[in-house]
């Protein structure tokens, strides 16, 4: 964050329990998931803002393919549970509006974003007042090889940013940064927001 224009008022990060309740399995393969939580003050009006960075479990709930898991959708919105319950313990300390960012590894139908949702939620993209891009970001890019972007559907996106008890108004911009030469080192293109608050 720009120090120059925001305060550090507290934080909190947490890797995300390997067990989730009813499943077998591990879900953070080498401790990769987690969260990272900010409470930022703009020094110029005092207003706060808690703003969440996770990474959800990666596996696939479909078993015809090779990366499968029984039980990864539901890990993801547990993981993702864990995560709005402390953020709303964030919200009702310092009563502000709140965003969680990150792959979440869930399309927009899944039952992780769909909890987000049914929480009070609000996905960015169905708010942003001036643009939201229609893509989903996502190609194959790893150590295999790199193929070019193909667009799909924003439906199809893995990536997100949610919205929780801001004023209306408060997105701007949805969009995806998908420069040729960047699409080249990750399979995801950056997914960015601007507000307005």
């Amino acid at each position: 964050y720009r120090s120059d224009r925001f305060e550090l008022v507290d934080s909190d990060f947490r890797l995300y329990p390997d067990d989730v309740p009813g499943w077998d399995g591990c879900f953070n393969n080498s401790h990769t998931k987690s969260w990272c939580i900010a409470v930022l003050r703009a020094k110029e009006t005092g207003k706060r803002l808690i703003f969440a960075s996770t990474h959800l479990w990666w596996k696939s709930s479909n078993p015809a393919l090779s990366w499968y898991q029984t039980g990864s959708d539901e890990a993801r919105a547990y993981q993702l549970g864990m995560l709005m319950d402390r953020v709303a313990q964030f919200q009702a300390q310092y009563n502000a509006p709140a965003i969680i960012v990150g792959d979440l590894n869930a399309k927009y139908a899944s039952p992780a974003v769909q909890a987000a949702l049914s929480r009070g939620y609000r996905h960015a993209h169905d708010i942003a007042v001036e643009f939201a891009n229609e893509e989903d970001g996502m190609h194959e890019c790893g150590p295999d090889g790199y193929e070019p972007y193909t667009p799909a559907t924003f439906a199809e996106s893995i990536d997100h940013i949610l919205i929780k008890d801001a004023p209306e108004g408060f997105v701007r911009r949805f969009d995806r940064a998908m420069p040729d030469y960047y699409l080249t080192l990750s399979d995801h293109a950056p997914t960015w927001i601007d507000v307005q608050y």
